[in-house]
């Protein structure tokens, strides 16, 4: 998927954290692969967690006391790890998620000052920013109590006040991840995979059910982009700059279930349920800033949907798709 940029000093000890998650162990093997001394923390109940040795590590990161010392001596850390699930989780327990997200960002950027980490790299979302009907920069503003922001979003907004409170001790820069999707990740359940798992579901000749009008215009990554661009933000951005991590590619839900049905069969019908809520009409992010790094995405959308759709094994699926993705 290309090469990795190495940092001008060589290999060094690089911390990430959320090691075990669908983005996670994506940049764990591409900072590995240039060569530097790699330590992965995984939940201790995350389920893809591997092997757990002197490098890869189980840590829950709310309650550790331990996270100072495993932090010795990095020069980076990655902090990738986050409460979010799909919509109806963060619906049903909004206040679950933003305590455990601020706490656990609170306890890592706390460590890392006390370490001596050279840099920090905080994992945020597009779901920071309020609607807008054209490409969204970094420097667009953010949601506010008044616009009732979920839980997630809301942790992740605060986290990056955090951010901004450690500036004196902690040099940080931010990436906002629009719709991450690929292969593995668990049966992760975004508006590509749940599109994917339906278009099976249907397959020959049933009926793809899509929430909506399918005027919807949201952007998408592929995970080994998404991974390519942490390492390159992380070794590479400017300090104290946030960056979208998006491939600022727009494409309308209805047109994005066309391009799934055709890839798995063509004799599927798409039927659209306008009674059903959308969420905002459009949400793109603005990559030029993290372009300026020397980013291009080298996974177009349909060779990464063809390769989803490749790996994914049909399976019973209720409801019908709620273009609301998940969040990042």
């Amino acid at each position: 998927m290309g090469s990795i940029p190495i940092d001008p000093q060589g290999p060094t000890r690089i911390v990430v954290t959320g090691a075990s998650g669908f983005i996670g162990d994506r940049v764990v093997a591409k900072l590995e692969g240039a060569g530097h001394d790699v330590v992965a923390i995984g939940h201790p109940r995350d389920s893809n967690a591997q092997e757990k040795n002197d490098k890869r590590l189980s840590i829950d990161l709310v309650a550790s006391a331990e996270l100072a010392q495993v932090l010795a001596g990095a020069r980076y850390v990655v902090h990738l790890a986050a409460r979010s699930g799909g919509v109806t989780v963060q619906t049903r327990e909004p206040l679950e998620t933003f305590v455990h997200n601020i706490q656990v960002t609170a306890n890592v950027l706390r460590a890392s000052a006390a370490a001596g980490v050279k840099r920090l790299f905080l994992a945020s979302s597009a779901v920071v920013y309020r609607p807008l009907k054209r490409h969204i920069s970094e420097t667009d503003p953010t949601l506010g109590l008044a616009d009732g922001p979920s839980g997630y979003a809301w942790s992740k907004i605060c986290d990056e006040v955090q951010v901004g409170w450690k500036a004196k001790d902690l040099d940080v820069v931010v990436g906002r991840f629009t719709n991450v999707y690929g292969t593995g990740g668990g049966g992760r359940s975004t508006v590509i995979h749940d599109l994917v798992d339906r278009a099976l579901a249907a397959a020959p000749d049933g009926i793809l059910t899509v929430w909506g009008r399918g005027d919807v215009v949201r952007s998408f990554i592929n995970v080994e982009d998404a991974a390519r661009a942490v390492v390159l933000v992380t070794t590479r951005g400017e300090r104290g700059h946030t960056y979208n991590i998006d491939s600022g590619e727009g494409v309308t839900i209805g047109d994005l279930a066309a391009i799934v049905r055709d890839l798995v069969s063509p004799s599927i019908q798409i039927r659209f349920d306008p009674t059903r809520p959308t969420g905002d009409p459009y949400r793109v992010l603005n990559p030029e800033r993290l372009n300026s790094l020397g980013f291009q995405p080298q996974v177009a959308l349909k060779d990464g949907l063809s390769e989803v759709v490749s790996v994914t094994k049909p399976r019973a699926v209720k409801g019908s798709l709620d273009s609301n993705e998940s969040r990042i």
